[in-house]
């Protein structure tokens, strides 16, 4: 129940940070060369309007409208002023947007690290709890406790959790490899993180093979068990009825 909980937060944390990952380094560097180009662009604007209006000084003499000239020079400081104003707010909006992706960022970490935690304890209560449950059970049936069968289900247990931090650590690998690409440029290749999902998907569809195995041999082996109790029993009844004839 844990390891689903756990695996579909991990993956909601996954699309979410590496939705955010992907979008700040796409419009990172884009973000920063459109600004540098608009505000050369204001500048260029400014220097065309004073090369434009000295021509026309020099060409119309004493018929250029000096009036009209401030006039129109009034209105491009204006328009300029706006202009850097809005780059300076898309600016703060644009920090505001990495700072909100940081928090994403550590918000998902955080989720991952708590449910590691928790997989890590639930995987030493397991082994606390058979542990405890077959001293009990040897308490209780004395010389008749199956210290066979409780060897094999120790056994089990053991290859199941190692299993089980196999599936952690892939976790972990993939979780790791994600936020790598996201910091690179191939993160902004949808191909890329399409093979990143694809191989993740292998690796825990063969993990899960591996986990079908342990069944089938968990099951064959008590399958197995109880034919040998059976064949005890029934040997000793015949046994029995061989004495009192």
């Amino acid at each position: 129940m844990i390891r689903s909980i756990c695996l579909y937060f991990l993956l909601a944390a996954f699309f979410v940070g590496d939705a955010l990952s992907v979008f700040a380094q796409e419009h990172g560097r884009e973000f920063a060369a459109e600004i540098e180009q608009r505000r050369m662009d204001i500048q260029t604007m400014q220097e065309e309007f004073e090369q434009e209006m000295e021509r026309r000084r020099q060409d119309e003499g004493e018929n250029f409208d000096e009036e009209a000239a401030q006039f129109e020079r009034s209105m491009m400081d204006r328009q300029v002023q706006l202009d850097l104003e809005q780059i300076a707010l898309e600016e703060e909006f644009h920090q505001r947007r990495l700072e909100l992706d940081r928090q994403y960022q550590d918000l998902e970490r955080e989720r991952q690290e708590f449910w590691a935690s928790r997989q890590r304890q639930d995987i030493e209560n397991r082994r606390d709890e058979f542990e405890q449950e077959m001293e009990r059970r040897r308490g209780e049936e004395g010389e008749n406790f199956d210290e066979e069968a409780a060897q094999f289900e120790r056994s089990m247990m053991d290859r199941q959790i190692a299993l089980d931090e196999q599936r952690m650590a892939i976790e972990e690998e993939f979780n790791n490899r994600r936020q790598e690409l996201g910091n690179s440029q191939r993160g902004q290749d949808p191909g890329e993180w399409e093979r990143l999902d694809r191989e993740q998907q292998e690796r825990f569809e063969e993990l899960d093979r591996r986990y079908q195995d342990l069944e089938r041999e968990r099951q064959e082996f008590w399958e197995n068990h109880e034919k040998h109790d059976e064949d005890e029993e029934h040997h000793e009844d015949g046994e029995h009825d061989e004495d009192e004839e």
